[in-house]
């Protein structure tokens, strides 16, 4: 007997009081249609992946229970067809009725219907994508990678956990020392970005040429540090003033370290490259926006991933004490300057112990999904900063209203007062060496998202 249930798409990312678009996006260069929650009945929401097949038909590869996060044995629409109320294909918008071919396991899918609808860019946007649908970076990234079971442990990893605790409460930069995120597409300004740092780190280079940013676009302003403002090359100021661009039709990330404009509203920035969203995330022989050589977004927290509870990367985090002679692998790049024994270099990974009871430690929400995190993923260091160790999230800015309303306290710092760090609940991931000759190893290395002179 066939059995059917009735499927409507919820572009949501419950958000407290209100709904906050999640729109689905087809990532036409990994033919993948990801659906950000599907509403099944009257109760059980799912995020979908449809993988395109060389018919053209779309064949149901991933299905996860939004709330529970388990995996869903099978999926069967009514009527058979699943109605989609908003794609995001490159910045475009498109509604889409998908036709059911097979109700067996796995499920096939054709497109019955696609019309654009009257939504593009807006200045700014009201609401982020859901981080799944962005599906940024590999799957082999070391930002995607799932900590395994028994992994190995550093001998040193209770000593090196003192110099973490030396750096507590861990805090979430919220409104400063975060990123801002905007979105572009081929409707964008294009811009060459000055790169002041250039002819001073005598790269032979000068400017980042032809990138899209939009007219609303601003970066995050380190308001902490503003008697110290970048000028030119900034090495010497505590601003990062960060902002990241993500074209959604190249599919690549543009990372800015001290953005700002000039007194012409030219764009101007300390140091800015470009990665191919669909990398591993690594400057593969440093000279990235961030210390370490990785992509600005990499291990970031997004707004609907406190609304999920759930988080599913690796985090990042900065502290005060990077250890001066180089990273360890995966980091390619280094600012640590710290000279004590028990400092961690920069690429380390701390985990929360995954036998930990989290329901024993009266965390809030946002600690327990950030717990959670750590167990799964760990937590890893790509960045010297400020007097405590910090994750980040997605700076408020990016949008036109504050995401965070709701789901974190109203601060420029967050502190997790209950995520108490010490050498019984947290270690550290067995360190590789470090690579001492990191810095003969700094070099520009070419993608289809740079182009400099």
């Amino acid at each position: 007997m066939k059995f059917y249930v009735l499927i409507t798409l919820v572009i949501s990312c419950f958000t407290p009081m209100t709904q906050a678009s999640c729109d689905s996006i087809f990532n036409s260069f990994t033919d993948s249609l990801y659906i950000p929650e599907v509403l099944v009945g009257d109760s059980e929401s799912y995020s979908v992946k449809l993988q395109r097949q060389a018919d053209n038909s779309f064949l149901l590869s991933e299905a996860t229970a939004i709330k529970s996060a388990d995996p869903v044995a099978q999926f069967l629409p009514v009527n058979n067809k699943l109605i989609i109320n908003s794609i995001d294909v490159a910045g475009k918008f498109y509604t889409a009725d998908l036709l059911l071919q097979t109700n067996t396991n796995p499920l096939l899918f054709t497109l019955d219907s696609f019309s654009l609808l009257n939504k593009t860019l807006s200045n700014p946007l009201e609401e982020l994508p859901c981080f799944e649908s962005l599906a940024l970076f590999s799957e082999e990234s070391p930002f995607n990678q799932k900590i395994p079971d028994n992994p190995a442990i550093d001998p040193n990893s209770d000593n090196l956990i003192l110099s973490l605790m030396a750096s507590t409460p861990i805090t979430i930069e919220v409104k400063q020392f975060s990123q801002t995120v905007f979105f572009a597409n081929e409707d964008t300004p294009r811009h060459d970005v000055k790169l002041n740092c250039g002819p001073v780190w005598e790269l032979g280079i000068e400017t980042l040429v032809d990138v899209p940013i939009p007219d609303w676009a601003v970066p995050t302003f380190d308001s902490e540090a503003e008697d110290d403002p970048p000028i030119g090359c900034g090495e010497g100021s505590d601003q990062d003033n960060h902002m990241v661009i993500l074209d959604l039709n190249t599919r690549c990330a543009y990372d800015f370290w001290q953005a700002a404009k000039d007194d012409a509203g030219n764009w101007v920035a300390s140091w800015a490259n470009a990665i191919p969203m669909d990398s591993n995330g690594i400057f593969e022989h440093g000279l990235s926006a961030r210390g370490s050589g990785f992509a600005l977004l990499g291990g970031v927290i997004w707004p609907d991933e406190l609304v999920k509870g759930h988080i599913k990367h690796r985090l990042i985090f900065n502290y005060p004490f990077p250890k001066a002679g180089g990273p360890v692998a995966p980091a390619t790049d280094s600012d640590g300057t710290s000279t004590n024994i028990n400092a961690m270099p920069e690429g380390a990974i701390v985990q929360l112990d995954p036998k930990l009871n989290l329901d024993e430690l009266n965390l809030t929400d946002y600690e327990t999904t950030i717990a959670r995190a750590l167990q799964e993923y760990g937590m890893m260091l790509v960045d010297f900063g400020g007097t405590v160790a910090s994750f980040q999230v997605v700076d408020p800015n990016s949008l036109a209203n504050n995401p965070y309303t709701g789901l974190l306290p109203d601060e420029v710092f967050v502190d997790l007062n209950n995520l108490i760090v010490n050498a019984e609940n947290f270690r550290v991931l067995k360190l590789p060496p470090q690579n001492s000759n990191w810095e003969d190893q700094l070099a520009l290395v070419g993608n289809h998202c740079v182009t400099m002179k």
